[in-house]
């Protein structure tokens, strides 16, 4: 499923742990570096590339030598990174990428500036640090004139390098499939009999454990202590999947010592259910964000004396400033350190030192977050939770900065815009890069109406909206705003593409189908007079397919009145469907038929809509035949695109016909 959509790359690179040249070997950071290690571009290998030449200036045109350059793609509508260089002395940096849109931002400790590339076009770039964003393309005149629209071109749809399978290769492909599944549920199904307690909690967090149960059984074990269960039920799926007993057991030790101060401290004042869920949350809980977990819980209580314990606990800010004083910046991309490394190094990035004020926080009793809108550190002081005055090192006595109220608001959108789907929001913030807009995640803060309310840090922030098109296009909008003391008020616009943009217009053979009777059945008659979308998924329940299927269970949950049917079919016709079909089937918010479509109807039916016939799951958005016409495909897509089921939804909502 990778090659071809490896053709569509923008960067392909590997990780080269040093720089050793011989003969030829040739290793150099041609895609820039990360961590300890090299990153060594390949994309020649798999992709049409462009060597794309930047130029950065200053103000007054002189060269930006040691400027920091980053190649961005837009993408959860946000721009990330994909490489990051810096220029020579002549402010030039060179990248080997592949031919669509990337958007360069080139920044020093107090200016940037950004321009959009289409690398299908062009092989040079100039960026003027400190000018507005030069877009790269005509307005949209649609848009208010403090938007800036950007249109971003994907790559064009590259040859397969693969040979294609005979149909005896398929056939052994298709039984190997079904035996790694069988082989797959029974060794689930083991460590669930295995692991069994009679307990539904703890039963539940075993099975979620996988073959990582024995450690948690081990850790439940040890003794009656019910923070046992309650640190279990504090981590994720995936760390109850590979978190260690030392870690556990560790965590666990160091919440007993500081649990009395805990609760006869800053959760005295809370009810009982509250308190409990602070407790779990925000103390005995070992993850902070995305750091590795490590059996230093009890060390990082040892390395803070007495003194320092009663001081940070009587304001926790002074525990910040120590931070920011004591250690020493290190690049972002550094290798991951523990709160405890961190302590005794003195060493850590802007990311890692707001890690361990949490864990340091916790281990001392005092509950501690990032908050969950733009990771700022967070203690709770005994009724609400407090952020740490925020950037370098800072007087202690410094007032923090309010939050201040805004209103965001879509009017006129049918449907809840989807924060990093449809939309994104970033601070502008001094980083070890230079400025640069860093995205805020509000992914969890609910949508009410035409709007949603969020407190935000006075600053400056910038604003993306963006529509992907069927083809991986993007039409992107861009607004730059101030957030001051009073609040703001912003008001999110996306760009309108033409019925062009969106639709196909393809005839559809009568093709057969199996209904769940048994009956043949051609396409004509299964699609009736409704609009429909077909998904032809893989019977054996490869990821692809789970995943369009859990995008099918999110939308009918939020859209249970769509007008558009979803009918659902598995191929190969003869196979059993797979435990995972089955159990995404049952999470679907209301029961649907499943058809069958035989290999060689897939194949065509992707072949008519040009799209990849060796790519499963098959997405197609039809209209019903009229004036005896045919059945009409007007989007179709073939292997897992992330948005792909709400976009052909839509579109077949939102659309009409065309002749």
């Amino acid at each position: 499923w990778f090659d071809r959509a490896s053709a569509r790359a923008m960067l392909v690179h590997a990780r080269v742990f040093c720089d050793y040249s011989t003969g030829t070997v040739d290793v150099g950071a041609s895609a820039g570096e990360q961590d300890d290690t090299l990153l060594e571009n390949l994309t020649d290998a798999y992709a049409p590339v462009t060597r794309l030449s930047v130029t950065v200036t200053h103000p007054d045109g002189t060269p930006a030598a040691d400027a920091a350059v980053s190649f961005e793609l837009l993408n959860m509508a946000e721009f990330t990174p994909i490489a990051r260089l810096r220029t020579d002395a002549q402010g030039r940096a060179e990248l080997q990428v592949g031919r669509g849109s990337l958007l360069v931002h080139a920044s020093t400790a107090d200016l940037f500036g950004q321009t959009l590339v289409d690398t299908a076009a062009t092989d040079q770039a100039t960026v003027v640090l400190g000018a507005p964003l030069h877009p790269g393309q005509d307005p949209d005149p649609r848009l208010p004139e403090n938007w800036t629209a950007l249109t971003l071109h994907a790559p064009a749809a590259g040859e397969s390098h693969s040979a294609a399978l005979s149909d005896e290769e398929r056939a052994t492909g298709t039984q190997r499939a079904l035996q790694a599944e069988a082989m797959r549920v029974a060794r689930l199904d083991g460590f669930a009999a295995q692991s069994a307690r009679g307990h539904a909690a703890v039963d539940a967090l075993l099975r979620h454990a996988g073959g990582n149960w024995p450690t948690l059984a081990r850790f439940l074990d040890q003794d009656d202590d019910p923070d046992r269960l309650t640190l279990l039920q504090a981590l994720a799926d995936k760390d109850l999947c590979d978190t260690g007993y030392d870690v556990l057991e560790d965590t666990l030790q160091a919440a007993a010592r500081i649990r009395d101060y805990a609760m006869s401290g800053p959760l005295a004042r809370l009810d009982g259910e509250r308190a409990a869920e602070l407790w779990r949350d925000c103390v005995l809980n070992p993850r902070v964000l995305n750091e590795e977990l490590t059996a230093d819980h009890r060390l990082l209580q040892d390395l803070v004396d007495t003194d320092l314990t009663a001081r940070f606990r009587r304001d926790p800010a002074q525990l910040w400033a120590r931070l920011n004083d004591g250690v020493r910046d290190v690049d972002d991309d550094a290798p991951c350190a523990s709160a405890s490394a961190l302590w005794i190094s003195g060493l850590g990035d802007a990311a890692h030192r707001r890690i361990a004020f949490v864990a340091i926080c916790r281990v001392l009793g005092i509950p501690a977050r990032l908050d969950p809108e733009g990771f700022r550190p967070q203690y709770f002081d005994g009724s609400r939770f407090v952020t740490v005055q925020s950037g370098a090192a800072t007087d202690v006595q410094a007032p923090v900065a309010a939050m201040a109220p805004c209103t965001i608001t879509a009017e006129g959108r049918e449907d809840a815009p989807r924060y990093q789907v449809d939309w994104s929001l970033g601070q502008l913030q001094r980083t070890p890069r230079g400025m640069d807009y860093v995205s805020l995640d509000l992914s969890e803060l609910p949508w009410d109406g035409d709007g949603m309310q969020v407190m935000l840090e006075p600053g400056d922030y910038r604003a993306i909206t963006t529509v992907r098109l069927p083809n991986g296009n993007q039409m992107a909008a861009v607004h730059g705003f101030t957030v001051t003391p009073d609040g703001c008020a912003l008001r999110l616009r996306w760009r309108t593409p033409d019925e062009d943009d969106l639709l196909e217009r393809l005839p559809l053979e009568n093709l057969p189908f199996i209904a769940p009777d048994g009956t043949a059945t051609p396409l004509d008659a299964m699609v009736g007079d409704r609009r429909a979308v077909l998904f032809i998924l893989d019977a054996n329940g490869s990821e692809p397919s789970i995943h369009v299927l859990d995008e099918l269970r999110e939308f009918l949950t939020e859209h249970a009145d769509t007008e558009v049917e979803p009918i659902l079919a598995l191929s190969p016709a003869q196979t059993p469907a797979s435990d995972p079909i089955m159990r995404m089937m049952d999470r679907l918010p209301r029961p649907f038929e499943l058809w069958r479509c035989d290999e060689a109807t897939a194949s065509r039916l992707a072949r008519i809509t040009f799209v990849d016939p060796d790519k499963m799951p098959l997405i197609i958005a039809v209209h019903p035949a009229a004036d005896g016409g045919p059945t009409t495909g007007v989007y179709a897509c073939s292997g897992y695109n992330v948005g792909s089921v709400a976009l052909a939804m839509r579109l077949n909502r939102l659309t009409g016909s065309r002749s």
